[in-house]
């Protein structure tokens, strides 16, 4: 951006203002068309995120996963339960816990896990082949820097 179209363009604190207004627009197009993209690539939206953080983080209690997600132990439990019933899931022992057991990908849960990423890469780059992945690094490393900056905002 030049100086000139930098200065029509507002202090600094109003281009951020408009960056997040386009992200909270992204966000509602992109909550819109999640799970299509997921139901594309063979999972629901709640299985793909339990899944996600068990393929990410390793085995874990239900209501680590919930702390993770931000939901409720009982939604977790429900996603679980059928993932479990349909072989995608373990539940294992917890040796540090006799009640509360450990959750985890089987096998074949890491393999549909897998397939379904693949699935989304591919869905993602066929919709948007034009972007390229230095655009997409330095958006993604100035979303995280705003981000960061605004945890440490206190109002």
């Amino acid at each position: 951006m030049t100086q000139e179209q930098n200065a029509s363009a507002g202090s600094p604190g109003e281009m951020v203002h408009d960056l997040f207004r386009e992200v909270f627009r992204l966000h509602s197009v992109l909550a819109a068309i999640t799970d299509t993209v997921h139901e594309q690539a063979g999972l629901g939206t709640p299985q793909r995120r339990v899944m996600r953080v068990l393929d990410k983080h390793g085995p874990a209690t239900i209501p680590h996963i919930a702390a993770r997600l931000g939901v409720s132990r009982q939604f977790v439990r429900t996603v679980c339960n059928k993932l479990i019933a349909d072989g995608s899931l373990e539940a294992v022992d917890n040796p540090l816990h006799k009640r509360s057991m450990l959750i985890q990908l089987s096998g074949a849960g890491a393999e549909i896990f897998s397939r379904a990423k693949e699935d989304e890469h591919r869905i993602i780059e066929q919709a948007m082949p034009e972007i390229e992945s230095g655009e997409v690094v330095q958006a993604a490393e100035l979303l995280s820097r705003i981000r960061e900056k605004i945890s440490l905002i206190r109002v």
